[in-house]
């Protein structure tokens, strides 16, 4: 019937790289920081890596579960569906 896809960790970093990016062109970040205004985009993506990582991993634990499954497992159904 369905099909689930599912994405490696080395497309989920490149999609988040893309996406910090792709928001930094259109938004904009450092206005006060003028020409060094891409440090603060270097920045971003350092920060969002590890995160990522760590969600990954996550996934790789609970092999076939989405995030809202995996909530509902770690922390039962009541809190599972206030988190998320």
């Amino acid at each position: 019937m369905f099909q689930k896809e599912q994405i490696t960790d080395k497309e989920a970093i490149c999609l988040v790289i893309i996406f910090v990016m792709g928001s930094t062109l259109i938004i904009g970040i450092g206005g006060d920081a003028k020409n060094d205004a891409w440090i603060s985009g270097i920045v971003g993506v350092i920060m969002a890596i590890p995160m990522l990582l760590v969600f990954s991993r996550i996934l790789s634990l609970f092999q076939g579960r989405d995030l809202f499954d995996i909530l509902n497992i770690t922390f039962g159904k009541a809190i599972g569906k206030i988190v998320h």
